[in-house]
Parts: structure tokens; sequence; C-alpha cells
């Protein structure tokens, strides 16, 4: 014989199941602005019922509707020769490089080109303070004014990757990491670590909490280092490995 609940609910939060012993207990939501990821939604402890699983083209954002994002637009055909993309958001503009070329955007219809540039393929961009700094394969390290139009030198160093975390300017060329100051000089008057295979590259830089992870590889083997600062002096330690 099977025994029917009893149409008394003592959850914390009152729903379907408040008033229908029979089916499945759904849930509802009204809320998503913590946007996709959720599986389950029902675990007692790591479910959140302002997060959904997945969707498409729907703006979670916008408390208690469901509303479309809005539609998208091409704003430019073919910026440089389109064999790389790097886009670099800042205050006032949206600058985008491809290949040798960069473009800044102030709004869909104000394109404008960055002059005096190296002529080869940029490989990564950051920005620090009013500038934007440019960094291109084998050529000199370049920066240029956010309202400003004309890439000029940075220093002597050539880096393929450099972004600015926590305050400072991290670069590396190929096997070598170090940092620069705000003139364009190797803080500390060196590099801070060169890494004994010659074939190594480190090619990107993290933010983390606990200090600065640098990543590498060799084609074969990537290494994730991480860089920390010495108490005593301020300036950063030679990296040490801490995941293959």
């Amino acid at each position: 014989m099977a025994s029917i609940r009893q149409s008394v609910d003592q959850g914390a939060e009152p729903g379907e199941q408040s008033f229908d012993n029979q089916g499945i207990w759904k849930r509802t939501q009204s809320d998503f602005v913590l946007g996709g990821g959720q599986d389950y939604f029902d675990q007692e402890d790591e479910s959140n019922r302002r997060q959904f699983r997945l969707s498409k083209g729907i703006d979670p954002w916008d408390r208690r509707s469901v509303t479309l994002l809005k539609d998208t637009a091409q704003v430019d055909a073919a910026i440089g020769d389109g064999d790389s993309g790097i886009l670099l958001p800042t205050a006032s503009h949206i600058f985008v490089a491809s290949g040798s070329a960069l473009s800044k955007f102030t709004a869909a219809d104000a394109e404008t080109a960055i002059t005096s540039l190296s002529g080869t393929r940029i490989t990564d961009l950051t920005v620090w303070g009013d500038y934007v700094y440019i960094a291109a394969e084998g050529q000199t390290f370049r920066r240029v004014d956010v309202s400003a139009s004309v890439a000029v030198p940075f220093g002597g160093t050539t880096p393929t990757k450099a972004q600015v975390i926590h305050g400072r300017m991290i670069c590396t060329d190929d096997n070598t990491i170090y940092e620069l100051d705000n003139g364009g000089s190797l803080v500390g008057g060196g590099l801070i670590f060169t890494h004994p295979q010659a074939t190594f590259e480190f090619t990107r830089i993290v933010s983390a909490p606990n200090g600065i992870y640098v990543v590498g590889d060799d084609n074969n083997n990537s290494v994730v280092y991480l860089l920390t600062v010495v108490d005593a002096t301020g300036e950063l330690a030679a990296p040490y490995p801490v995941m293959e």
C-alpha cells in the first residue's frame, strides 16, 4: 500500500511542492544574474538559485526579466592581414590588433589606425596609465598615447609578451623574463630569469593573488612558473616551476 505525503511543507522556501503532493517537485527561478555553468540545481549546499546551466543569446544580467542580448554588428571587414587578433579595452577606447596592424575605436563608426608600427606581427598589447604598449615579433617595444595615433619606441628591449600586473610591467622575450620601469629600462639592471633551454619560449603572463604566473613551452612540454616579491627589496625573485 502506497502512502501519500501529507500536504505540509517544511521547507524554508514555498514552491509548487507546497501545493501539489503528486508527481515531480518542480523548482522555479526569477533571477539569473549569476549566469550559466550550474549543472545541478537541487544540491543543498552547492546549488544557487540565481544561476542556470546554459543559454544562448540571452541577457541574464537584467534582474527579474529575460531579454535577448543586443545584435552584433561588423565594425571593420579587415583590420591588418588577419593572421592574429588581440582585443584590448581601455577606459576610453577599444584597441584591436590583427597581424601587423593596430586600430582603435571609440564607436562603431569611429576607427583610427595607429601608425609608425614595426611592420611585423603584433604579439601582445597591454595598457599602463595613459599608454597602450605594443609588443611585436623581433621589434623594439612601442607605446601609443590612448588619445593619439602615432606609436613611438619605449626603451630598447624586444619583448614578444608584455603585461602590466600588480603595477609592474612584466615582459618575456623567447626564454627570458624581465621587468621594465616607466622609462623602459630594466628594473634591477638585468633579466629576472633565463631558461637554461634555449628553445624554451614563454608564451603567457597571468595575474594571481599570490604572484605572477608565466607560462612557457619547448614545443613538447609546458611549464608554469611563479614570480613572487622579495620582501626585503620589493624586487621580483627568480621564478620557480609550480606545474608541468
